[in-house]
């Protein structure tokens, strides 16, 4: 350990700490860990369960982009649509 290198070995692992103002269970944590490790795979090929397709992307597209709503905040659009599908 770092810690006890710094310090005489007569000295308890809480009083170094307490000296050095670090926490013990952190460091502890720390040495237990197994070295970082590549993920078995990387996020961008895991496909989202909530995410659009495709299709649903390119209509919310021309939707936020069409002339009725270029201007408006994405959640105002949303608005209209709703009060628009309710009546």
């Amino acid at each position: 350990m770092l810690a006890q290198e710094l310090f005489p070995p007569i000295m308890s692992e809480r009083i170094i700490y307490h000296a050095l103002n670090m926490n013990r269970n952190t460091l502890r944590y720390q040495q237990k860990r197994d070295p970082i490790q590549p993920a078995c795979h990387q996020r961008k090929e895991v496909t989202q369960p909530r995410a659009l397709t495709e299709k649903e992307r390119q209509e919310v597209k021309s939707i936020l982009t069409s002339k009725m709503s270029c201007n408006q905040l994405p959640m105002q659009v949303y608005y209209d649509l709703f009060v628009l599908v309710s009546t």
